[in-house]
């Protein structure tokens, strides 16, 4: 009886310290972002030394197409992909010189209705700029001008982007009140849905307009994987062919915008999303609420949140303190491969600074002190800021 006893006792052990040491569920990883309370308060000045150890300037040169007006710039090997409100400018990565337009704004064979601010890196494909056509729902373009793609949904969607493989991604607005699918899964060789994942939600609805809301529908990618995040939906999702896995949570509190009454809100009084993004050790996004921005990070490492505060003098500049060489906020809009989150300033936005600034611009360092001749009217200059590992 005695042997038999041990090997039970054995078993027993062995069964605990599985248990005890068993892998954490996926629901453990999910990442929990505290936004309730007062945001004013929350908020401080954020430095940027904090989470980068240095920053690359570079000025983009005036193109005889015109100004570049945009909120994201992409940075890639030897190219900056900018994506502007009516038009595609591709810059050299290290001069800042202008190389090419792609594609056109109108209705033409290789023209856009509009640039999404959706620019990724495809492993078979090389850099992908996504754009929606008036027919097709995403016409992609490479840097050199070409179509590498074009998707015709059954119905139209202004929020389209490459899952895997011949698979795509599409959401829809809910802007009539009662639409029956939030994302599907399109198979652009088939020319069918593969998956329809379902909105069960209603709203009311003003026959008399349609509110078109910035930022409903935002895709990004991270270490070659698809999320999502709807502008009433406080869960950024994990997208595959089969499921929305959970994979942040944002918790806004009462500031969560009300779903039903999606045409008549107040954009000002709820909080609003923008620019999500993430490398393995951050996770970066701009916060709209009360008239105001806030640029913030989470560090995963150690679960804290930063939200910083914005500008005295400057309400709508709200990016992280540029400690590192005094120079202005940095705003992070993209994030390359190299471990890097990429900003930029627009010309009369720096000249304003310059102005409001004389005592910082003249300890600027040697590198900077460039720029005092910058021009309103010139190109943006943009930023990239090296992480910390």
């Amino acid at each position: 009886m005695k042997p038999i006893y041990l090997i039970y006792l054995c078993v027993v052990l062995i069964t605990v310290a599985c248990q005890q040491t068993k892998m954490p569920t996926t629901e453990s990883n999910v990442i929990n972002i505290d936004l309730t309370g007062d945001i004013v308060e929350k908020s401080t000045l954020v430095n940027l030394s904090s989470i980068a150890s240095e920053v690359e300037y570079i000025a983009l040169e005036n193109s005889s197409n015109g100004m570049l007006v945009g909120e994201r710039i992409f940075v890639f090997d030897s190219l900056l992909v900018c994506p502007g409100h009516r038009q595609i400018y591709i810059f050299n990565r290290y001069t800042g010189k202008f190389i090419r337009e792609v594609g056109e704004q109108g209705r033409g064979p290789q023209a856009y209705w509009k640039a999404n601010h959706y620019v990724h890196l495809d492993k078979e494909r090389g850099i992908i700029i996504n754009t929606c056509g008036w027919t097709h729902s995403l016409i992609e373009f490479s840097p050199s001008g070409d179509i590498k793609g074009k998707v015709n949904l059954e119905k139209r969607s202004r929020y389209t982007t490459k899952l895997k493989g011949n698979l795509y991604a599409a959401y829809y607005e809910n802007y009539k009140g009662d639409e029956k699918e939030r994302i599907v899964i399109w198979d652009n060789n088939e020319k069918k849905v593969v998956k329809r994942f379902k909105n069960y939600r209603t709203c009311k609805n003003d026959p008399r307009r349609t509110r078109l809301l910035g930022y409903e529908g935002w895709f990004y990618y991270h270490n070659e994987e698809l999320m999502f995040k709807e502008y009433f939906c406080d869960t950024v999702y994990k997208l595959s062919e089969k499921k929305m896995a959970p994979h942040i949570i944002f918790n806004p509190g009462e500031n969560r915008p009300p779903y039903m009454e999606r045409e008549t809100f107040d954009f000002c009084k709820y909080h609003r999303y923008s620019l999500i993004m993430e490398t393995n050790n951050y996770l970066f996004f701009k916060l709209h609420f009360d008239k105001k921005s806030y640029y913030c990070y989470y560090d995963k490492q150690h679960s804290q949140l930063k939200i910083s505060s914005p500008d005295d003098k400057n309400k709508k500049n709200a990016g992280l303190v540029n400690d590192i060489d005094g120079f202005v906020r940095f705003a992070p809009e993209s994030i390359t491969k190299d471990n890097e989150i990429v900003g930029h300033i627009e010309a009369y936005q720096l000249v304003k600074w310059m102005n409001n600034n004389p005592d910082k611009v003249t300890n600027l360092p040697d590198h900077l002190k460039k720029f005092k001749d910058i021009k309103v009217t010139d190109n943006p200059i943009v930023m990239i800021a090296k992480l910390k590992k």
